[in-house]
């Protein structure tokens, strides 16, 4: 089973930015949100990179980009995973507010 550090995802990116297990369109993703300044696009390009490893190319099934360098979601694929880093508003924003996992 493969495990993501959302702290390693983390300090990929600037100390402004929020990274959080989240689900979109009821899919699990990881968002990455960069408030002002944003990243420039070749930064943009070396992160996606360096997470694309971190995550593992067989766990994502989209990387979808809202906007260059602000805004991203890394969907994952439905299979087990195990997540290091993970927080309580992690565990919220994943299951809609419940912070133990057996009462999703």
């Amino acid at each position: 089973m493969k495990k993501i550090n959302l702290d390693k995802i983390r300090g990929m990116l600037p100390n402004h930015a929020t990274v959080r297990l989240t689900r979109y369109y009821n899919s699990p993703a990881i968002q990455c949100l960069v408030p002002s300044p944003y990243l420039s696009e070749a930064d943009f390009e070396r992160i996606k990179v360096a997470q694309r490893q971190e995550i593992g190319e067989e766990n994502i099934s989209e990387f979808f980009t809202e906007e260059i360098g602000h805004n991203w979601f890394i969907f994952l694929k439905r299979h087990p995973v195990a997540f290091e880093g993970l927080y309580d508003a992690d565990v919220k924003s994943f299951t809609g507010g419940a912070v133990d996992p057996s009462v999703v």
